[in-house]
């Protein structure tokens, strides 16, 4: 006797972030004869990990990561059989002690022979503490005029509640 499982899934997937943001850079396919430098992210605040993908570098062999302005990498990584590494910046905080600072940078990695390449990548200034404040609508601060506001509470929502997905579900499922 054979058992047979079915299973059952959601017809509809999640609905993506309203703004992802950009997608990241394509890194080179495959090995280059000369060394590149591609950032997976161009730019991003102080807390993101900015990974730096290099091609076109001697096999097996280590390089050196240098952010230029600050200091060499105590991690040399090593570069594959195809030539290619990848190095993710201050994931360690090797560099800054905590979050990145707002500026642009510049990466120079120097590899076996000589070889060198530069890659760019921007940090943005983070935003205010507490993030943008409200224009208006919200609800008037005890602290007063001036001070901190609020918004305003929502009523309660009678009825059934729609799905994530937008869909009802059929009570007791």
């Amino acid at each position: 006797a054979t058992a047979t499982a079915t299973a059952t899934f959601p017809a509809v997937p999640a609905a993506p972030p309203a703004d992802p943001g950009p997608p990241p850079a394509t890194p080179p396919s495959g090995t280059s004869t000369k060394p590149e430098l591609v950032m997976g992210q161009p730019y991003g605040d102080g807390y993101t990990t900015f990974v730096v993908h290099g091609s076109g570098f001697v096999p097996l062999t280590r390089v050196r990561v240098h952010l230029i302005g600050h200091d060499v990498a105590p991690f040399r990584p090593t570069v594959d059989q195809k030539g290619t590494f990848n190095y993710a910046i201050d994931q360690g905080h090797a560099f800054f002690s905590g979050p990145i600072l707002a500026g642009i940078y510049h990466v120079l990695v120097t590899g076996a022979g000589g070889r060198q390449a530069t890659a760019t990548f921007q940090v943005h200034p983070q935003p205010p503490a507490g993030g943008p404040r409200p224009t208006g609508g919200g609800t008037p601060s005890p602290s007063g005029p001036g001070g901190p506001s609020r918004p305003a509470p929502r009523p309660p929502v009678s009825g059934p509640r729609p799905s994530p997905s937008g869909l009802s579900r059929p009570q007791g499922a």
